[in-house]
């Protein structure tokens, strides 16, 4: 077309990256190949279905690996039509503007669109993903004939290691996926789906990509079914239900360094994203915390802002490792709602 013409011996496979969150990093850039990518889309397409007369609702953010896989590439590989959605603004309104049959989203989104009776009539399968499924969400979309699936997989692994579509939170996992358990809990993964390494920096491949196995930092176990249960998510990282991941270890470091805080701590408690901050001066008010934070937010924008901050004057609480006691934070939280 307009002069230009297709020759596959000159067409070469290019990497894609893709963005995630590390311990010591909140962007990091992740390289998959197309292999990895069509690897996912094979093992997807044996738990979902999907076919040429599907339409898809892509509302979720195309550069991290679950909007791409399942709002765009496995759909389009599927011959379905594939409707990108108008932006945030219209969150509410696309599923009735698009009516599709299959929704795929993050926890707050599908909870939220649930909320305000949004989910069209037509819509078959809802595929959640990008964080856990709260029971109380999986439960609550049981009331319609819809399949709901919850996906398991870090970008590092193409997003591919198990799907759950019962009520019991344990994952099936992908065939192609080979998932073992270390002595420790810890779960690996090797097989196709894991990826080529982080962009530029062989050193932390390296870290978490031993012999070939990728180290997730989750714990989980594989019960008497062979389905795999998780247990705890990696303490590094904190996933919001919106899907973002960001660093703990960078998020309290940063916090830490704000004028006039001792220490502090970040944590997921309520699906907010809450500072525990414990002051120098324990006399300052509070108000001057809060303002900081408000700072702190307007630079980081919507996706890793604090929604909550907690004063404490008392130090953080510890285990006798020395390690933050992370049962006492949340006790905390809790008595100051």
């Amino acid at each position: 077309m307009n002069g230009l013409i297709y020759n596959e011996e000159n067409v070469k496979e290019g990497n894609i990256l893709m963005l995630t969150a590390v311990p010591q990093e909140c962007d990091k850039a992740v390289v998959l190949t197309v292999s990895n990518i069509l690897n996912t889309v094979s093992a997807v397409n044996e738990c979902c279905m999907c076919a040429p007369e599907d339409k898809v609702l892509a509302q979720i953010a195309l550069h991290h690996i679950f909007g791409y896989i399942y709002s765009l590439i496995w759909p389009i590989h599927n011959g379905a039509c594939v409707c990108i959605g108008r932006g945030l603004r219209h969150i509410d309104a696309d599923t009735y503007y698009y009516n599709p049959t299959i929704l795929p989203g993050t926890p707050s989104m599908i909870e939220y669109l649930k909320r305000i009776k949004a989910l069209n009539e037509n819509l078959k399968t809802i595929i959640i993903g990008g964080a856990s499924c709260p029971f109380r969400l999986f439960e609550a979309l049981k009331d319609r004939d819809l399949k709901v699936y919850n996906v398991f997989g870090m970008t590092e692994v193409s997003g591919c290691i198990g799907i759950n579509d019962t009520m019991d939170g344990t994952y099936k996992i992908f065939a192609s996926s080979k998932v073992a358990i270390e002595a420790d809990g810890e779960i690996v993964v090797s097989g196709d789906c894991v990826m080529k390494g982080y962009d530029k920096d062989e050193a932390y491949t390296k870290r978490v990509i031993r012999d070939g196995v990728y180290h997730t930092g989750d714990i989980g176990r594989i019960n008497d079914k062979g389905r795999l249960v998780l247990l705890k998510r990696n303490p590094e990282i904190i996933l919001l239900p919106t899907g973002e991941k960001i660093s703990r270890t960078v998020t309290i470091r940063q916090i830490s360094a704000l004028d006039g805080v001792a220490e502090s701590y970040v944590t997921l408690y309520d699906d907010k994203l809450t500072a525990v901050i414990v002051p120098i001066d324990k006399d300052v008010r509070e108000e001057r915390f809060v303002s900081l934070i408000n700072k702190y937010n307007e630079k980081k924008g919507y996706r890793w802002e604090i929604q909550k901050t907690i004063i404490s004057k008392a130090p953080l609480p510890r285990m006798d490792n020395g390690d933050i006691d992370q049962n006492s934070i949340e006790t905390l939280i809790a008595n100051e709602k």
